[in-house]
C-alpha cells in the first residue's frame, strides 16, 4: 500500500546530519521528493546524493534557516523547479552551551532562539498559507522532551524547546480544521552529533564570550538519558515521527521513560491548585 507522503514535496531542514538526515532517507523510501536543506550545504547534498543512489527524488539546498530572506528564497526556488511544498520537518536546532543560568551569555541565547525557535516561525508563515490553501499539509516539529521539564545547565535548550512547544500546539489549533496535520516530536536520548556540529556553526565572537565547566552539565544529561531509557537511533526516532505524523497524534515522544520529571512538574501544579481550592 503506497504512503500518503508518495509523490509529495517534503522540505527537511537540518537534513545533512542525525534526525534530520534519516527523516529525509525515510520520506524518500515512501515515494516522498525531497528537499535537503542545511546550513552546510555539502552535507546537505551527502543527503541528497544518498536518496538517490536508493532511486530516490531529491535534491539539496543551503538554507539559514534564521534567516527570514533565505526561507523565501529556498521556497520560490522548490515550488517553481517541482511543486508546493506539503510536508514541512522544521528540524534544525543547535544545542545547549551548558553552562548554568547565570553563566549563559545573552548573545548565545538568542543565537539559539533564533536557530531553535525563530526558524520554525519562518518556515511556519512561508508554508503553511499555500498548504490552508489547498487543504492539504503536514508540518512535523522536532522539539525535545526538554520541552516539557527542565535540567540544571540545560536552561537556554530547555526554554527554547518549551517555545517551540507552545507554537506547535498554538499552530495545530490553527490549521486542524484547514487539513493541516502538525506534530512535536520529543526525543530524549537520540545518537546525532547535534553537539558537534552546533560548535561546528557557533558564530565565533559568540564563542569568545564561552566560559565555566561543562562536567556538571554532562553528567546531567547522561542520568537524564539513563532514566528514559538510553540510546536509540535517529533512524528509529525518524520512523516513529512519520508514523505519528500519518496518524495526526500531536505529541510524539520515542522513549517509554521519558515522561517522568514532566509528570512531576503536572504533579506540582495539580497540588498547588488543590492547595488553593482548599483555602
Amino acid at each position: 500500500m503506497a504512503s500518503e507522503f508518495a509523490g509529495l514535496v517534503a522540505l527537511v531542514t537540518g537534513g545533512g546530519s542525525g534526525i534530520g538526515r534519516a527523516l529525509a532517507l525515510e520520506l524518500a523510501r515512501e515515494g516522498a521528493r525531497v528537499v535537503v536543506t542545511d546550513v552546510d550545504a555539502a552535507t546537505a547534498a551527502e543527503t541528497a546524493e544518498a536518496i538517490r543512489s536508493a532511486d530516490g527524488q531529491a535534491t539539496s539546498l543551503q538554507l539559514d534557516v534564521a534567516s527570514r530572506a533565505a526561507w523565501e528564497d529556498a521556497v520560490a526556488r522548490v515550488e517553481r523547479d517541482w511543486a508546493p511544498i506539503d510536508i514541512l520537518c522544521s528540524n534544525a536546532g543547535v544545542n545547549s552551551c551548558r553552562l548554568s543560568l547565570a553563566e549563559i551569555p545573552v548573545d548565545y541565547l538568542r543565537w539559539l532562539f533564533d536557530v531553535n525557535v525563530f526558524s520554525a516561525v519562518h518556515g511556519v508563515q512561508t508554508l503553511t498559507p499555500g498548504m490552508s490553501a489547498r487543504g492539504r499539509g503536514w508540518v512535523l516539529f522536532t522539539g525535545s522532551m526538554a520541552g516539557f521539564a527542565s535540567e540544571p545547565a540545560f536552561a537556554d535548550y530547555c526554554a527554547s524547546k518549551h517555545a517551540l512547544l507552545a507554537i506547535a500546539d498554538s499552530l495545530r489549533r490553527e490549521v486542524e480544521s484547514l487539513g493541516v496535520v502538525v506534530s512535536y516530536l520529543c526525543p530524549a536520548g537520540v545518537a546525532s552529533n547535534l553537539l558537534q556540529t552546533t560548535m561546528k556553526h557557533l558564530p565565533e565572537a559568540i564563542g569568545d564570550q564561552m566560559s565555566g565547566s561543562v562536567d556538571q552539565a554532562e553528567d546531567v544529561g547522561r542520568q537524564a538519558i539513563e532514566a528514559s531509557g538510553g540510546m536509540i537511533s535517529a533512524e528509529t526516532a525518524a520512523a516513529i515521527a512519520l508514523e505519528g505524523l500519518r496518524k495526526g497524534q500531536f505529541i510524539l515522544p520515542t522513549h517509554a521513560g521519558s515522561a517522568g520529571k514532566a509528570q512531576h512538574r503536572h504533579a506540582e501544579l495539580e497540588a498547588a491548585i488543590a492547595a488553593l481550592a482548599g483555602h
